[in-house]
């Protein structure tokens, strides 16, 4: 291969699994379980890379798999060894459990064949600023609920072919088959000619997890989902790079408010336009509005998270701020 080649492969396959995740489509089917950790993490404001995100929670790749599952016989049915590689890759919900419990977070599991039980479950820890990762499509894919607008729900969906962030109604949401079948009774309601004793009839068993990080980050999701939200529904470039974003702030923005400490969006408020001229007069080649658009996307990202600044560090978070931001319009612009 030749130093191009490697070097395109490397910058388009894989350096963006190394660098900040924003909320993503998944690089391959495998690891929607680590792009949901991922996802419901940087609501609650913790940035990671993909790579990070799958070691975490310990995500099995297709390789990793077959290395697993093979075994020379299994050639005489293919159709059974492709079967065990699939049910071996992917991510298990006890791992996602264990990721949870190392960001020193408390995961809550919710696993009822009640559907009116998983349902008042979800809304009230989506109500009190919880994130909550569920199992859909007939236990073979995860997602996120991030939050409500008004009675829908809303998804952020890493998986191929979907729209990242989407809005479902109640039964809409039912019917993204947000369950597995019985195991007992075989999805039929039914055994040896009684009701199931585990499912006592609903044939289906709905399974989430939530992630309560117990400080004020819940409080502050609570009260800010729906900026949050609206902010990125439908704009998907700040979608995809609001890893960046966040990652860049918090080295410049404290996360805990102190004497003398000022909300991140005062200091926007009273510095955008000073920033704007100065760094669209220093950096040619990028155009005044690429300038203002990506200062609307930090902007955005600051606002929708407790960051201050001390107001008597002003010069220095002004300094720190614009490096930051000069270098990620030469390295995405230039």
């Amino acid at each position: 291969m030749s130093a191009h080649i490697w070097s395109a492969n490397y910058k388009e396959r894989i350096l963006p699994l190394l660098e900040p995740m924003g909320f993503i489509t998944q690089p391959d089917w495998t690891s929607c379980g680590a792009c949901s950790f991922g996802h419901a993490s940087l609501l609650l404001g913790e940035t990671m890379s993909h790579d990070q995100a799958q070691k975490r929670c310990r995500t099995v790749s297709i390789p990793a798999a077959f290395r697993r599952k093979f075994a020379v016989n299994h050639l005489r049915n293919p159709r059974q060894l492709y079967q065990r590689i699939a049910d071996a890759a992917g991510t298990d919900p006890g791992w996602i459990v264990w990721a949870i419990k190392n960001m020193n977070w408390n995961p809550i599991e919710c696993n009822t064949f009640v559907e009116t039980e998983a349902l008042g479950f979800v809304d009230h820890h989506l109500d009190n600023g919880h994130p909550v990762i569920i199992s859909v499509d007939d236990a073979t894919h995860w997602a996120v609920l991030a939050g409500k607008i008004s009675k829908d729900y809303v998804l952020i969906d890493s998986g191929i072919g979907q729209q990242v962030f989407s809005t479902y109604t109640r039964n809409s949401l039912l019917e993204r088959r947000w369950y597995a079948l019985c195991d007992n009774c075989e999805g039929t309601g039914f055994r040896e000619g009684t009701i199931c004793d585990a499912c006592l009839g609903s044939c289906y068993e709905r399974y989430g997890i939530v992630i309560d990080p117990g400080n004020h980050l819940s409080r502050h999701l609570q009260s800010n989902a729906r900026t949050i939200i609206e902010a990125l529904m439908g704009n998907h470039l700040l979608q995809e790079y609001w890893g960046y974003y966040l990652d860049d702030l918090t080295d410049v923005f404290d996360a805990h408010h102190g004497a003398g400490s000022a909300p991140a969006s005062d200091f926007f408020e009273n510095h955008e336009e000073d920033i704007l001229e100065a760094v669209s007069y220093w950096l040619i080649g990028v155009t005044k509005p690429e300038v203002r658009r990506e200062l609307k996307h930090y902007r955005a990202v600051a606002e929708s998270y407790p960051l201050y600044y001390r107001s008597a560090e002003t010069a220095r978070v002004l300094a720190h701020f614009q490096a930051a931001f000069m270098g990620m319009l030469i390295e995405d612009y230039l």
